[in-house]
């Protein structure tokens, strides 16, 4: 016989197989990477989102109740007044929705969900409504009569029957809270809504100043899962995206040294009547995933996530991976 050359059908097979185990395993590993890159991916979307909705609440709740100079805490009704009727509390935390006009924000019990959280569901969002002072302050130059002042610019107010300006006139020893009823951009002149004390703004030991009051107000968009905010009463604007819930308890002091004697629901609170005596506002942020894909990688079937959210443990079954964020932020401008 003579000597054959090449493979036999034996050798081909074999050699066909070890290939598809190597080309196999190299799909897997790669499939593995790529699905581990994805959950990464995810898992940090679901991060940001969580510690973004935290730190743009902690800052708005930060700066409530900001009276520019004058003490916030005191109480005092000489020290701040309204120039309009239905603004009978200056309250860094408030719970009703803006409206224009003679009235202003004051408590409700609203900011609750009106669903409680139960085992397999989140119930629904909370609402949370701040009060403070813009950053941009001018300065006073004179005080022309009761209800009217000039300042370094106009440009910055406005006057709108539907949504007027309402700004704070205060000289760190009262401050006096209107809406802006006239503006004379040639001279500078803001005139309020009704009469402020021009005795004490005329001082001149004493710098007076005028700012803006913005009132924002937190919620979700549960259909889209959007934190959203609106500003002075105007549409709701989307904040950042991937926030299913957020839930509000209120540190309340009994006493006299600023520290929470307890924490409880709005609803809770206002029934006690402790609402003005609120000194801190804990948060509590859900935060999920677009899509299933981050479930699907943690092996997540219908039952197997549980998140601690709303002082309730929760199984959600659809497959998305959520996370909890939660925060204690004190009110500043509350505190001695």
């Amino acid at each position: 016989m003579s000597k054959q050359k090449g493979l036999s059908l034996v050798e081909l097979l074999v050699a066909v197989a070890l290939s598809l185990v190597i080309i196999g395993g190299i799909i897997q590993v790669f499939t593995a990477n790529r699905q581990a890159y994805n959950l990464s991916e995810s898992m940090i979307r679901v991060q940001e989102s969580g510690r973004f909705a935290l730190e743009f609440i902690s800052e708005a709740i930060r700066s409530s109740g900001s009276y520019g100079c004058l003490p916030s805490a005191s109480t005092e009704t000489e020290d701040v007044q309204s120039l309009m009727s239905g603004f009978s509390d200056f309250n860094a935390i408030q719970t009703a929705a803006f409206t224009t006009g003679t009235t202003a924000p004051n408590w409700v019990a609203s900011s609750n969900g009106a669903t409680a959280s139960t085992s397999t569901s989140v119930g629904s969002t909370d609402r949370l409504s701040l009060l403070h002072l813009t950053t941009d302050e001018y300065v006073v130059s004179s005080v022309p009569t009761t209800s009217s002042l000039v300042t370094s610019t106009t440009n910055d107010f406005s006057v709108s029957t539907s949504s007027p300006d309402y700004v704070m006139v205060s000289n760190c020893e009262v401050a006096d809270i209107g809406y802006v009823s006239s503006i004379d951009s040639s001279t500078n002149t803001v005139t309020l809504n009704d009469t402020m004390r021009d005795t004490t703004f005329k001082r001149t030991d004493v710098r007076s100043t005028i700012a803006k009051l913005q009132h924002l107000s937190f919620t979700v968009d549960e259909a889209n899962d959007n934190l959203t905010v609106q500003v002075n009463g105007n549409g709701a604007q989307t904040v950042i995206g991937g926030i299913e819930s957020i839930q509000f308890e209120y540190g309340v002091d009994t006493g006299t040294d600023m520290v929470p004697d307890y924490y409880a629901d709005i609803a809770s609170i206002v029934t006690a009547g402790d609402e003005a005596d609120i000194t801190a506002v804990k948060i509590s942020v859900l935060a999920v995933s677009g899509t299933t894909t981050e479930g699907a990688a943690l092996n997540m079937d219908a039952n197997s996530q549980s998140v601690n959210f709303d002082n309730t443990s929760i199984t959600l079954g659809d497959g998305r991976y959520r996370a909890v964020f939660e925060s204690t932020v004190v009110l500043r401008n509350r505190m001695n």
